[in-house]
């Protein structure tokens, strides 16, 4: 009964993970937008993850990889050093 119960609760918590990930404000630009941004820039998307408010993206620029903060709301990136 025990297996039972601990699965049933592992199966809840996984079917709230989605709920509990971070996500982009409401009003905030396309993801697609912002990688378009950076493409113009001549950088190439490799990883973008939303936490805390902001846009973490990793690109590369010939040789060189570069890791953003974006702003979700105006696309405005800063290097994250």
């Amino acid at each position: 009964m025990q297996t039972l119960t601990a699965t049933a609760a592992l199966a809840a918590l996984l079917a709230l993970t989605p709920a509990l990930a971070q996500q982009p404000p409401a009003g905030a630009m396309k993801l697609s937008e912002i990688i378009a941004k950076l493409e113009a820039a001549n950088y190439v998307v490799t990883e973008v993850e939303f936490e805390v408010d902001e846009w973490e993206i990793e690109a590369y620029k010939g040789e060189e990889e570069v890791e953003f903060e974006v702003d979700p709301m105006t696309g405005e990136w800063e290097v994250d050093d």
